[in-house]
């Protein structure tokens, strides 16, 4: 679709009140004033995807380029999302909320500098565009002064700025030594990091080897209800291959590593991977956590677990017994019938 350029009908002299100079910059640092209501109204309408005519296009950008120097970063960032989202272009209003952007970024928080920055790094900015540049560098010089409290943090920051392509070198190597700070990183956090760092063109040593490092010691070392979180969230074949690798060399204590083992043995056995000593181990944990473990053990679950094991046959007839054990004492103090108790395999 042809972009809406509205540079073409906003009046000369409005257009010109944007190039702001050194000497306007104290007003830029002056108290918010948001957009009056109708055309706040006009912004959220536009990024909701109704379509607006030009008439209101006009009104909303004059109203922009007139309150620049003194909007909110509420209102700059929803009016460029705005024309983000309408194709609506108009590079005199751009380089005035830019403007505005670069002159609030020392008081921005981490997802409103975030969001400036991904709005205006989508505007391809030039050497001929220096208020775009002064503003995407000042929001960068923001996002090196805030804290980052925890991996997820540091990794959600680093998928934003990947997807905009490139950030300056001063910003990766805060990240970068923030990585190498973290402690505690989650599996998908790792990947995430490692994967960003490289398409930011920062992944070099040593953190291309702490990264590599940390995320083959989670896989070793991590609590395996910490593995299997992780691998609810994606299905990476490295956490799938841990997870089976440790759950059978844990043999018969390995359900006792999950508050819900029922979680694991869904998960293995929707992915074919439950081996018979898992699922030995899961008739015996059923069996001696019939009440205990009450609210993990249903009728319904305890048929995947029938099921699962008379496709095995004879190889599983001592975990047959144990469960047709649980089967006759969920029938009998649950009330509630499961599946009937096989009486051999």
């Amino acid at each position: 679709m042809r972009p809406t350029r509205l540079y073409q009908l906003v009046p000369r002299s409005l257009r010109c009140s944007a190039r702001f100079s050194r000497g306007s910059r104290a007003l830029l640092l002056g108290v918010g004033e948001p957009l009056r209501t109708e055309h706040r109204s006009l912004a959220q309408r536009a990024l909701e995807g109704t379509p607006l005519s030009l008439e209101h296009w006009v009104d909303l950008a004059e109203a922009a380029l007139e309150q620049a120097p003194r909007l909110p970063c509420e209102d700059v960032l929803a009016v460029l999302s705005a024309m983000e989202r309408q194709n609506a272009q108009d590079l005199s209003v751009t380089n005035a909320l830019g403007a505005r952007l670069a002159a609030l970024a020392p008081g921005l928080g981490l997802d409103e500098a975030l969001t400036g920055w991904e709005l205006l790094k989508r505007q391809a900015p030039t050497r001929k565009q220096p208020t775009l540049c002064a503003a995407l560098a000042s929001l960068e010089q923001r996002l090196e002064q805030l804290p980052l409290r925890d991996g997820t943090e540091l990794a959600k920051t680093l998928a934003r700025l990947a997807r905009g392509g490139t950030v300056g070198q001063a910003l990766l190597k805060r990240l970068a030594v923030k990585a190498l700070e973290l402690r505690n990183l989650g599996y998908h956090e790792l990947v995430t990091m490692e994967a960003c760092f490289e398409a930011l063109g920062g992944l070099q040593e040593p953190l291309d080897d702490f990264l590599r490092q940390r995320r083959v010691l989670f896989l070793k070392e991590a609590p395996l209800a910490a593995l299997l979180r992780a691998l609810e969230l994606s299905k990476d074949q490295a956490l799938l291959e841990a997870l089976v690798r440790r759950v059978d060399a844990l043999g018969n204590e390995s359900p006792l590593e999950f508050d819900d083992p029922f979680l694991c043995f869904e998960l293995l056995l929707e992915h074919q991977r439950i081996s018979n000593s898992f699922l030995a181990a899961m008739c015996s944990w059923t069996r001696n956590h019939l009440h205990s473990k009450a609210e993990c053990i249903t009728a319904e679950r305890l048929m995947l677990l029938d099921d699962a094991l008379s496709a095995r046959g004879a190889m599983t007839v001592g975990a047959m017994e144990d469960l047709n054990e649980a089967l006759r004492a969920f029938l009998a103090f649950r009330g509630s019938a499961p599946p009937p108790a096989r009486t051999g395999a």
